[in-house]
């Protein structure tokens, strides 16, 4: 895809990478914690609400990874919420 650019050296390959970014934790909200943030987001300016919504509910995807998605990825259960 670089070549789609006319790219020929890799352009960040100098910069120093984030300590710690390699061994990223993640974890998932609960129900209480999840309310208190929408509830937050209800109170930004309308762009901004949009934007942490989207963010919250894409759950940090990539866009390509979401690209891919099927509906055969989707939890339908009671745990999920379906």
């Amino acid at each position: 895809d670089a070549v789609l650019f006319g790219l020929t050296a890799n352009p960040v390959r100098d910069v120093p990478t984030i300590e710690g970014a390699d061994r990223a934790e993640t974890w998932a909200l609960t129900k209480d914690e999840l309310k208190v943030v929408l509830e937050a987001i209800e109170g930004l300016p309308e762009r901004h609400r949009a934007l942490a919504k989207s963010m919250l509910y894409l759950a940090g995807q990539r866009v390509e990874m979401l690209c891919r998605v099927t509906w055969a990825d989707f939890y339908d259960d009671a745990e999920h919420g379906a």
